[in-house]
């Protein structure tokens, strides 16, 4: 069995430094695997990287995408990204003594996060300004600098909730959510906030039928995966903002433009899509964009700002099949275990952290994201059935 310290106190510090400065959260979290890594160099016997069909197939049709590519080398290098993501995925879940979580340092961690982000709040984000001294204009602050940070708390409190329900201290964990909840209230990060309160109707009906309504939440996301795109691509962005734009933030008026757009798009190259990570040079002409109080909206800033039509717009309908596929089989694993350890607590919990990582992947971040998908990597390890 490994238990590395320097993992533990790197996992303790992760939510504080991302709350700090997104931008850190993946070198900070490649560091943390880097140990787990470096801890089976002498024992690659522990190492198990089998991964499943579905997975292989996956992977075959990512690399198979940057024949057509309209940028070949970033897909080749989105492929490999995957590629090690779920390679890692298996060896953590193929070896569950591959490292030992203290349950008092993820605690910490998460309190020590929630601190920093009254902190920085409060401050005029002090310490996010001395990170970025070496920026063009430090002293400008946006609560959205949070975004990453807020997150990630959002996600990572389910494991923690998980462990001190399970150790019976229930006011404990009453008390720990709502912390976290008034926290994401007072943020800007509201996908964070809304992906908290799904995965909390989730895992309150999961409770009480005592996973019997576990289909409910599998149909609902692959509904949600077949409709998205349709309705995007039927949406009026101009027309809403028009008619509804004195009710609607900005925000919402550009993503509502962006899935409009990609939607669109995607139905150049419907079945097969345009390569895996090439959203951001999907070609954009001067019509597409949107002039609206006083600003010129982009129909498509780097990425799509939604997993399904990411994938949508970058894999095709192929894509979208294989993603839906990998998605029901995700969290038919989730009940099975659940069922088979008959350990209810730990099947509800981990079904909120998908509700809330999924939720937040269809409005916020690209799919592809390094820091995104390494933060997989963490649920993983932190979410296993104790």
């Amino acid at each position: 069995m490994i238990n590395n310290n320097l993992a533990n106190y790197i996992l303790l510090l992760t939510l504080p430094i991302a709350m700090i400065s997104g931008l850190f959260v993946a070198p900070w979290t490649c560091t943390f695997f880097a140990i787990i890594l470096w801890n089976c160099r002498n024992n690659l016997e522990i190492a198990n990287f089998s991964i499943s069909k579905l997975e292989i197939i996956i992977l075959l049709y990512a690399f198979s995408s940057c024949i057509w590519s309209i940028a070949p080398q970033t897909s080749i290098i989105t492929a490999i990204q995957l590629t090690a993501i779920i390679c890692l995925c298996r060896l953590i879940i193929n070896r569950n003594d591959l490292i030992v979580i203290d349950n008092q340092k993820l605690l910490f961690g998460i309190l020590l996060a929630l601190i920093v982000f009254y902190i920085e709040k409060f401050s005029d984000g002090f310490i996010s300004r001395t990170v970025r001294i070496f920026t063009s204009n430090p002293k400008e602050y946006h609560l959205s600098w949070f975004d990453r940070g807020c997150s990630l708390l959002s996600i990572a409190t389910w494991p923690m909730l998980y462990i001190l329900v399970k150790d019976n201290k229930k006011f404990l964990a009453i008390l720990l959510y709502s912390l976290v909840l008034s926290a994401l209230l007072v943020s800007d990060n509201m996908s964070g906030l809304i992906g908290f309160l799904l995965a909390t109707i989730g895992y309150v009906l999961l409770m009480i039928s005592k996973m019997r309504l576990s289909w409910l939440i599998k149909i609902s996301i692959i509904l949600y995966i077949i409709i998205m795109p349709i309705a995007s691509k039927f949406e009026e962005p101009r027309l809403i903002a028009k008619e509804y734009g004195h009710m609607i933030p900005i925000s919402y008026i550009h993503r509502l433009l962006i899935w409009n757009f990609v939607s669109n798009s995607a139905m150049e190259h419907p079945i097969i899509g345009q390569g895996i990570g090439t959203s951001k040079f999907t070609a954009i002409e001067e019509r597409d964009k949107f002039f609206y109080q006083n600003e010129m909206l982009s129909p498509l800033p780097l990425h799509p700002h939604n997993n399904v039509l990411q994938i949508f717009l970058e894999l095709g309908l192929v894509g979208v099949l294989l993603f839906g596929l990998y998605i029901w089989k995700i969290l038919s694993s989730i009940c099975n275990i659940s069922a088979t350890n008959k350990d209810i607590l730990w099947g509800t919990a981990t079904n909120a952290i998908f509700i809330n990582y999924f939720f937040i992947g269809m409005v916020s971040f690209g799919i592809w994201q390094s820091w995104w998908m390494l933060s997989i990597l963490l649920l993983i390890i932190l979410s296993r059935p104790r």
